[in-house]
């Protein structure tokens, strides 16, 4: 009797000592989200990689759209703030049927003035400086930085030097991995495999600072796969198995006045299988871009990326492919509307061969909450 008394006053001032600091922490909570929509006037004529020939032009229009959901609960005590956040979005089509939702970001994080720790799903790369662009899934820059946007990782940040550490480790237990595509414009992810009883070790350096008119993002990542030979000891010696990718990433933009910006940006990546004599592929991209506000609700942004890509292999051309991007943006009710314009070509460095080329015109908007 007196041990279940006495464990019962124990857990009632265990929970009263817990329920203190609660009591005090000033908690609150947020729902956000956006709601995107193009309509696209969309035209490619693509290239046979077997005969180096291109296709009759295909054009269409075309509608998409898609939405994101966001709750942020921040807690504060003393010098102290906890943070959970949960994102969802759907995909963007033009189907509601065939959106279906995914998870964008789950974290916690914990952090001060000096210092912060977060773990969970959630963003990592700077993917350019660039105003008025970075709006809609349907036309867009080169991203920069994004090898691996969104997986459950570790990110430490020292505010004070404007630095970010970040740590993944990752058993792919049939999950996706990234690899490179020949001269690919938007992202180094966009192209996936199989990781099943694979063990993945990502590390990850970014810093982002100021110098009076100049601002500056960097980073730097690494990563490498391991056979996991007692869970599938198929994988043992295979070109997964020791596979490594890299990718050193920099923006530089320079305010020319408080309404017009220049950038430059950097990226280079390379990847390599763990066979024994397997190439290392490489593709090395570079942009300029120049923006400027029109007015408090109007700017406008041109851009230009090039990425060459090489397979490594002997005798080997290089695959060059170039992005114009150029957007004018009007807010109205505080709200986004533009036209935007995206050209692209691809050419694979063989004479005899047709280069690849396709445009798209967007008219759309975002409204944010």
């Amino acid at each position: 009797m007196l041990k279940k008394l006495l464990t019962g006053c124990l857990t009632i001032a265990a929970a009263a000592a817990l329920a203190v600091p609660a009591m005090a922490a000033d908690m609150s909570g947020k729902v956000g989200g956006r709601a995107v929509a193009d309509l696209v006037s969309h035209s490619e004529k693509m290239v046979n990689i077997n005969t180096g020939k291109a296709g009759e032009s295909v054009s269409f229009t075309d509608m998409a759209s898609e939405g994101r959901l966001d709750y942020t609960f921040t807690a504060t005590e003393g010098d102290w703030t906890a943070t959970g956040k949960i994102e969802f979005r759907s995909n963007s089509g033009d189907n509601a049927a065939s959106t279906n939702p995914v998870i964008l970001q789950k974290y916690i994080k914990l952090e001060n003035d000096a210092f912060s720790a977060a773990l969970g799903a959630q963003w990592w790369g700077f993917v350019y400086l660039t105003p008025y662009v970075g709006d809609s899934g349907q036309w867009d820059r080169y991203c920069y930085g994004c090898i691996d946007l969104r997986s459950d990782r570790l990110i430490v940040g020292i505010k004070n030097v404007g630095l970010q550490l970040m740590l993944k480790m990752d058993n792919g237990k049939g999950g996706t991995d990234t690899v490179i595509s020949q001269g690919n414009t938007k992202n180094t992810s966009d192209s996936t495999d199989d990781t099943a009883a694979y063990d993945e070790s990502e590390y990850g350096v970014q810093y982002n600072g100021s110098f009076g008119p100049v601002n500056v993002a960097a980073a730097y990542v690494t990563q490498s796969y391991k056979a996991n030979k007692n869970q599938d000891a198929t994988t043992k010696d295979t070109a997964k198995d020791g596979k490594t990718n890299t990718q050193l990433a920099l923006a530089v933009q320079y305010a020319i006045s408080e309404a017009m910006f220049a950038e430059f940006d950097y990226e280079a990546y390379t990847t390599k299988a763990g066979t024994s004599g397997a190439k290392e592929e490489t593709q090395n991209t570079m942009g300029l871009a120049f923006s400027m506000a029109m007015s408090e609700v109007q700017g406008f942004t041109v851009a230009y990326d090039q990425s060459t890509y090489n397979d490594g292999k002997s005798g080997s051309k290089d695959v060059v492919t170039t992005r114009l991007t150029a957007t004018f943006q009007q807010k109205i009710a505080g709200q986004k509307l533009w036209v935007g314009y995206n050209s692209l070509t691809k050419d694979y460095g063989i004479s005899s061969w047709d280069k690849q080329t396709s445009s798209t015109l967007a008219l759309g908007g975002r409204v944010s909450f």
